[in-house]
């Protein structure tokens, strides 16, 4: 029960996965899809009014398909949007035999959400909290109290791009990308006064941008890059699959200095990490625990990015040799992360796919 594609979102896509795994196993899986209409940060009165149908609807059909022979997996919103889970909790998870939570956001975590807490009272007897990390899962307690709660993080998801073979990096320019949902809260125009920056200070640089355009202001700052500096930058729209990947794997940089209040472990970094691209993004959410300190930076929360990334550029070697071992590097241990997290995810599925209480 949560949000599936489309629209596409981290969150989205994580439900969509652990539908699979669980079709995989043979399982038996009803989806419950409460996502909103659009991936657009500025929503009004239509907006709120199609989701409050849609939670409402959701909300009927959970209640019809709860026995106590079945689980329940459900992810929380957040901000208001954590009353909506707030109502199904309330109405439907006793009627489940057990209840699994799947956080993805750091907001009600950061900052005490009521709703939230009353979320983790109902059914606390039952339910079984998943974290990104160790540390997500610390601060969950310290802040709503003692639960049972398991761990699985996101870096099994890229698997399949860790365990490739980095191969060699060219030279010449640094390769900087930021793909994302393209807007103000993530980090979007930051990215892009970071590259000026960059092309002020003498580097040869280029510059990938991708992912859907949410505001109109971020296509008239594409056009402006472009002015700008030319065949240096390039907006490749909205990728998936194979162009994905590739996109990954002719970049040197990620940038991600995103200002999003419910983020938590972005599978972007993840996904950069795996083709064994450093990460430079800032500190929000659990992005300090997933960025390691020989693959990029952590840039402090309202601190000035673009000095961040100057700083690591000047002491980053830039030659071939030094691009690839750097990149081989990423790749060691992203493949690490990758064998933890495949075994937490499918000691979950197992969970999820048992009757509750043989589990």
């Amino acid at each position: 029960m949560g949000a599936f594609p489309p629209p596409v979102g981290g969150a989205a896509l994580i439900n969509a996965r652990v539908h699979d795994d669980l079709m995989a196993v043979g399982a038996g899986v009803a989806r419950v899809d409460l996502a909103g209409p659009s991936l657009a940060h500025s929503r009004g009165l239509a907006y709120h009014a199609r989701r409050a149908l849609r939670n409402m609807l959701g909300l009927i059909r959970a209640r019809k398909l709860a026995t106590r022979d079945t689980t329940l997996y459900i992810v929380p919103d957040a901000g208001l949007g954590a009353w909506y889970t707030r109502a199904h909790m309330t109405a439907a998870a006793r009627r489940f035999g057990a209840v699994v939570i799947h956080h993805h956001s750091c907001r009600y975590i950061e900052e005490y959400d009521s709703a939230i807490a009353a979320v983790t009272t109902v059914a606390r007897d039952i339910a079984t909290h998943v974290f990104l990390t160790d540390g997500m899962a610390e601060a969950f307690r310290r802040q709503y109290g003692d639960i049972a709660f398991r761990v699985v993080t996101n870096a099994g998801f890229v698997t399949a791009e860790a365990v490739r073979s980095s191969g060699p990096r060219l030279g010449g320019p640094i390769r900087i990308g930021h793909l994302s949902n393209l807007c103000a809260d993530k980090g979007f125009f930051v990215a892009a006064d970071t590259f000026d920056a960059v092309r002020a200070a003498g580097f040869d640089a280029t510059l990938e941008l991708a992912g859907p355009i949410l505001e109109q202001a971020v296509q008239e700052r594409i056009d402006a890059l472009v002015a700008e500096h030319g065949e240096a930058v390039r907006y490749r729209g909205e990728l998936a699959g194979q162009a994905k990947l590739d996109f990954y794997r002719n970049i040197e940089l990620f940038v991600f200095p995103t200002a999003f209040k419910q983020e938590a472990a972005p599978l972007v970094i993840y996904e950069a990490l795996a083709a064994g691209t450093a990460v430079i993004a800032t500190d929000r959410g659990l992005i300090a625990e997933i960025v390691p300190e020989f693959g990029g930076a952590v840039c402090e929360r309202d601190g000035p990015f673009a000095e961040c990334v100057l700083t690591y550029l000047n002491s980053e070697s830039w030659t071939e040799e030094a691009r690839a071992g750097r990149a081989a590097a990423i790749k060691e241990w992203m493949r690490n992360q990758c064998a933890i997290s495949t075994a937490q995810r499918e000691s979950l599925i197992s969970q999820l796919a048992s009757r509750p209480g043989r589990g």
